[in-house]
C-alpha cells in the first residue's frame, strides 16, 4: 500500500541525531510493528517548524543590529509571544531600510563634508572663559566624534514661543538676508503668517538671493498639492522634496522614516531651528479638536550657525534629484576668515620670542 511519513502527536521523544534517539526510535518500531493503526489527523505539523526557523531568523537578525539592549529585548518577545504580528512588525518597522543609491549618494559627500566642518572655528575643550563647559563636554566630544561637528559659539540666543510673532520675525530676516537663505521643514501648511514667510522667500529669490526649500513629501502633502511650489519656483525658489513616498517605494524602504528637522539658515549668520513647523496654529487642524499647536523656534547667531547651515546643504544634496541640483558647500562667511585670520595672528603672537 501507499508510504505515508507522520508525525505522532503528544509524545515527546529524543531526536534521531540526540542521544538516545536511535534508541527511542528502535523502542516505537518494536511496539508498533505488525499492529493495525487507526490514524486521526490533528494538524499538518503541530510543532510550527517552518514558523520556529523563521523566529529564529528573525531573532538573530534583531541582534545583529547594535541597538539598545532595550530594543532588542522588546522586538525579541514580540516575535516569541506573537509571531506572526512579530514578525510582519519588523519586517515594517524594524530596521531603516534606505535605498542602496541614498548610501552611495552619502558615503561620498561624506569626504568633502567633514572637511568643510574642519574649517569652522571651535569652541576650546580645555579650561579657558570659552570653555565647554564640564557638564556637557563629554556629550560635545561624543558629537564631535560620530558627527565632525565640532563644539562652537552662539550669540544673540532668543527663545521663539509665539509662532506668528516667530514667522514675522523670520519674514524679516529674509527680506534682510544678501546671499542665502536655506529652509528645512517637515510640514508647510499654508495660510496665515506662513504665507508672509512665502511672500518674503520669493521677494528674496527675485532680488538674487540664493533660496532653497527641502519639505518632507508626507508631512508637507498639503503643500505639494498646493498651487505653492509652482508659485516659488517660478520666482526663483529652489524647491525639492524629501524622502518621496508611493505604493512601490513602500515595498523596498521604510516610508516612515521622514524629515522632521525644523531649520533656517540665513546668510550663514541667522539661524532658526526648535519644534516649529512652518504653520500658522490659528488655522492649522482647527478640526482636530485639541486647540492650538504650542511648539518653541531658536533664533541665534554666530560661528554654530555654520554647522546647521552644512546640515541644510547636506540634506539638500541627499534629496537632489538631479545632480545639477546639487550645491556645493559655501564658502566661509567673511566674519569667520576674519576670525581665523585673528585667531592665527593672536598664535603667531603667543609663539614669538
Amino acid at each position: 500500500g501507499e508510504r505515508m511519513k507522520v508525525r505522532i502527536a503528544t509524545i515527546d521523544a529524543p531526536e534521531i541525531c540526540q542521544a538516545w534517539g536511535a534508541q527511542a526510535r528502535a523502542a516505537l518500531q518494536e511496539k508498533l510493528a505488525g499492529q493495525v493503526l487507526s490514524l486521526e489527523r490533528l494538524t499538518h505539523d503541530s510543532y510550527g517548524r517552518e514558523l520556529i526557523v523563521l523566529s529564529i531568523y528573525f531573532i538573530a537578525r534583531i541582534l545583529h543590529r547594535r541597538r539598545p539592549a532595550g530594543v532588542n529585548l522588546a522586538w525579541i518577545i514580540l516575535v516569541l509571544l506573537l509571531p506572526y504580528v512579530g514578525i510582519i512588525a519588523y519586517m515594517l518597522l524594524g530596521e531603516h531600510t534606505l535605498s542602496r543609491a541614498r548610501l552611495v549618494r552619502a558615503a561620498q559627500m561624506e569626504d568633502s563634508r567633514r572637511h568643510w566642518l574642519a574649517q569652522i572655528p571651535t569652541t576650546s575643550y580645555q579650561a579657558s572663559s570659552c570653555a565647554v563647559e564640564q557638564t556637557w563636554r563629554s556629550l560635545a566630544l561624543q558629537a564631535h566624534a560620530q558627527l565632525g561637528i565640532p563644539p562652537t559659539d552662539a550669540k544673540n540666543l532668543r527663545l521663539l514661543t509665539d509662532t506668528v510673532a516667530t514667522w514675522e520675525l523670520l519674514a524679516q530676516d529674509i527680506h534682510a538676508a544678501q546671499h542665502s537663505v536655506w529652509f528645512t521643514f517637515y510640514i508647510w501648511q499654508a495660510g496665515g503668517a506662513v504665507d508672509t514667510v512665502a511672500q518674503a522667500l520669493m521677494a528674496a529669490a527675485e532680488r538674487g538671493v540664493s533660496c532653497h526649500v527641502l519639505l518632507d513629501a508626507m508631512g508637507s502633502k498639503a503643500f505639494w498639492h498646493s498651487p505653492w511650489p509652482q508659485k516659488l519656483r517660478t520666482a526663483g525658489v529652489q524647491v525639492e522634496s524629501a524622502f518621496a513616498t508611493g505604493l512601490i517605494r513602500s515595498f523596498f524602504q521604510r516610508i516612515d522614516l521622514r524629515m522632521h528637522r525644523k531649520s533656517v539658515v540665513i546668510d550663514g549668520q541667522i539661524a532658526y531651528t526648535g519644534s516649529m513647523n512652518l504653520i500658522d496654529p490659528r488655522t492649522f487642524k482647527q478640526g482636530s479638536g485639541v486647540g492650538e499647536w504650542v511648539d518653541a523656534m531658536l533664533r541665534y547667531e554666530g560661528v554654530a550657525v555654520l554647522a546647521q547651515l552644512g546640515l541644510n546643504v547636506w540634506d539638500w544634496n541627499m534629496e537632489a534629484t538631479t545632480s545639477s541640483a546639487m550645491v556645493d558647500l559655501p564658502q566661509l562667511p567673511p566674519y569667520i576668515q576674519q576670525l581665523l585670520s585673528g585667531a592665527a595672528a593672536a598664535a603667531q603672537q603667543d609663539t614669538s620670542p
